[in-house]
């Protein structure tokens, strides 16, 4: 088997790792080279947690990129995880999203709990509690330095001798409902189309990519959740974008 990747961003890197991890001739092609200012996957960091709501398939595949970015830290001279914990303030009455995310979090080892508001100002002085209702404390979070991760998954991947190509390749955007697309082209079941990943995909790029490899080697079924025939509807709804924590406009963060 031969693949074609195309786009160096975490989702690219981590499926075109993983697929010559598996022994699969890959190249790998991009505009400007991983990890670049350009990119979607660029700049300096991103979040990690596994607080998804009832989006039971994040939470799992986050959990299973945990040890991918430990281990990939741990290879760097230089830091590239920080699992430094991640609070959730919720000033809004729906407190439902990080309820949810609960059940997910404990079924996968790790939880969130909740923290009161007392106990938080306390441990927390600079933050400003005004208007806040539930405080949350999830402790496996924290920020994944994004630039540098991308450059180092490519590293591993040429190690293994995975080809790497620059060529014009632009792809940034999000789907109507939040969850990612993978679908084979319609036109060509060779191409397997990946997207949707601009709001939140980082994190999980290393189970992603994973999950890539089990595909197209494997011939694994692709989650019905990511199949772009569920936006065929006028009823197309996201409890990740409805549930966001709102604040005031003119709120003030910190003391």
């Amino acid at each position: 088997m031969k693949v074609a990747v195309v786009g160096s961003g975490i989702w690219g890197a981590c499926s075109a790792y993983h697929l010559k991890k598996a022994g699969v001739d890959v190249e790998l092609y991009d505009m400007w080279g991983a990890g670049n200012s350009r990119s979607g996957s660029g700049g300096a960091s991103r979040i990690i947690r596994l607080a998804y709501g009832d989006d039971k398939i994040y939470t799992e595949l986050t959990d299973n990129s945990f040890n991918f970015w430990e281990e990939l830290s741990n290879e760097s001279e230089r830091k590239l995880y920080d699992e430094c914990g991640m609070l959730w303030l919720v000033s809004q009455e729906d407190n439902s999203y990080i309820e949810k995310s609960k059940k997910h979090i404990k079924s996968v080892g790790h939880n969130i709990e909740e923290i009161s508001i007392k106990d938080a100002k306390e441990k927390y002085p600079l933050i400003n509690y005004e208007d806040i209702n539930n405080v949350y404390y999830e402790k496996k979070a924290g920020a994944l330095m994004a630039s540098r991760c991308c450059k180092n998954v490519v590293r591993k991947f040429k190690k293994k001798g995975g080809k790497v190509f620059l060529g014009e390749v632009k792809i940034d955007e999000n789907s109507l409902d939040g969850n990612f697309i993978m679908n084979f082209h319609k036109k060509n079941e060779n191409v397997l189309v990946l997207s949707g990943s601009s709001g939140h995909g980082f994190k999980l790029g290393p189970g992603l990519g994973e999950m890539v490899k089990n595909i197209l080697v494997y011939d694994n079924k692709i989650p019905e959740g990511f199949d772009i025939n569920r936006l065929n509807t006028d009823k197309t709804v996201s409890q990740y974008y409805n549930a966001q924590i709102k604040y005031q406009e003119k709120k003030r963060l910190f003391n």
